[in-house]
């Protein structure tokens, strides 16, 4: 953090700042996700869900959480941070990283916005629902379904795996039932039929998974 330079209420930061696990895919784009979380308060999440992405992710809120701390800004002033999604899922231990860090957030205090730009599916739809206010392009979509995994092995290992992937959907489960309308029944339904639930954004709207269309 050493070559970071630090101006009240605006933040500049320096690219090796975040780290050598976040080296830029694409130079451009890299440079728009560091100006929108640091200048804007705005963490575009547009990837996969993996272990770079998501950290990524909690990076930037905690660094922003940081800068507001140093600023000594009281917390009923500090100013919404927004996620914007357009992700078809990936690795849910780190979504649930992620989420995890929000939900502090928000305990805290912070209004942690999310908007749903194009796809929220999979492990984007549970981290579109956990925001404090929640919108959806008018032509967005969301896509809600039950974990899976795979592995081969002993008889033993294999019923572990089974065994922990149930624990993980039912974490799933609590996130859904907490932060919108749709019911326990209509989650069994998903996981007895084994299908993708996908959600207009009128639809997601009456289930209370978002809060306004935009």
């Amino acid at each position: 953090m050493n070559k970071s330079s630090i101006i009240k209420s605006r933040q500049v930061i320096n690219r090796s700042d975040y780290g050598t696990f976040m080296q830029p895919k694409d130079a451009v784009l890299e440079e728009i996700y560091l100006n929108q979380a640091m200048n804007n308060r705005t963490i575009m999440f547009v990837d996969e869900f993996d272990r770079e992405t998501c950290y990524k992710a909690i990076y930037f809120l905690e660094r922003i959480e940081r800068q507001d701390d140093i600023d000594e800004i009281p917390m009923n002033e500090r100013t919404p941070i927004t996620i914007k999604i357009n992700s078809y899922g990936g690795d849910v231990f780190h979504c649930y990283a992620l989420i995890s860090v929000i939900e502090r957030l928000k305990d805290r205090g912070y209004a942690i916005n999310t908007h749903t730009m194009g796809v929220a599916f999979s492990c984007g739809f549970l981290l579109a629902i956990t925001g404090t206010h929640r919108t959806i392009a008018r032509r967005g979509y969301l896509m809600c379904h039950q974990i899976s995994s795979g592995v081969i092995g002993e008889i033993q290992r294999m019923e572990e795996e089974v065994d922990f992937t149930k624990e993980m959907w039912e974490a799933s489960v609590d996130i859904i039932k907490k932060y919108t309308n749709i019911t326990g029944k209509q989650l069994d339904h998903i996981k007895r039929s084994k299908v993708d639930w996908y959600m207009s954004a009128e639809e997601s709207l009456k289930l209370g998974v978002t809060d306004e269309i935009v």
